[in-house]
């Protein structure tokens, strides 16, 4: 491999380059996202750019940008105030810290959007009919989302969001399946239905089945009215559907690309590289 690891044992050491890119990760994100790391590093590595990967979890930013300025950085560790830091440094960071902020908590994507872009309903106290989704602001992957559908399971939920910001929101009335849009430069790319094998998430790391989605001209402009009011270099799109419309779930600023690389032929981690290469070039 072509890239360093900061904050823990490098596999390879690569001779310099004329530029360099941070990944920022979280240890346990990036053992997952290994491939991102890969194809990412090989494709810069092609026009002459190193890519090193920096662990939040042992490195302080404030104290590395004292000794190394990268040209650019890929903030993949959903981590805002990172990539403020950063750009008040003058980097340029993908995606800027404005739209991980907002992704990653879902009171505040949805505040963003009130108005332009249609979403289910969010409960208040007084509000709440069962059946509803009671879910954290700031999980991801169909983590700490719950169907509240009695008294006895909205306790139980209530209990796994101890200290824990969420939301309860009005259920959709066609439950089972969503749709992610994959997106680089405000440009789709390509658009997966998620179906669920059994319950009512159909996260494809969850065991749900993925296809390839056809989006219609109307169905397109809800996305572009999505792109118009966030300036995302890289990620997903998600939506539900209530009374055949596509609603807002959430967005994915770190989005996963497994789904789009098992079902396609389309090789999106290299899109998005290259991407990056005529941004900082």
């Amino acid at each position: 491999m072509t890239y360093k690891i900061s904050g823990a044992e490098h596999r390879k050491e690569i001779n310099p380059v004329k530029k360099t890119g941070w990944i920022l990760y979280y240890e346990k994100d990036l053992k997952k996202n290994q491939r991102f790391v890969d194809i990412v590093a090989d494709t810069m590595e092609k026009e002459n750019i190193e890519i090193k990967v920096i662990l939040l979890n042992s490195t302080h930013l404030s104290e590395l940008l004292l000794t190394e300025t990268p040209d650019f950085v890929i903030n993949r560790s959903r981590n805002h105030k990172a990539a403020r830091m950063l750009e008040a440094a003058g980097i340029r960071v993908f995606n800027n810290g404005k739209v991980t902020e907002t992704a990653n908590d879902k009171e505040k994507t949805y505040d963003f959007f009130r108005g332009d872009i249609p979403f289910m309903p969010i409960l208040k106290a007084g509000e709440k009919e069962y059946p509803f989704v009671m879910k954290s602001c700031c999980g991801h992957g169909g983590n700490q989302v719950y169907l509240v559908t009695n008294k006895q399971e909205e306790e139980f939920a209530k209990k796994k969001m101890a200290n824990q910001k969420y939301i309860c929101q009005k259920y959709c009335n066609q439950p089972g399946k969503d749709l992610r849009v994959y997106v680089i430069n405000k440009e789709i790319v390509v658009s997966m239905l998620r179906e669920a094998a059994s319950g009512f998430r159909s996260n494809y790391s969850l065991g749900g089945k993925a296809t390839v989605y056809q989006l219609s001209e109307k169905e397109k402009s809800v996305v572009y009215q999505v792109l118009e009011k966030i300036d995302i270099d890289y990620g997903g799109i998600d939506f539900i559907f209530h009374d055949n419309r596509m609603m807002l779930n959430e967005i994915e600023d770190a989005v996963g690309a497994r789904m789009v690389y098992e079902n396609t032929e389309i090789n999106i981690l290299e899109r998005f590289a290259r991407y990056v290469i005529g941004e900082i070039k």
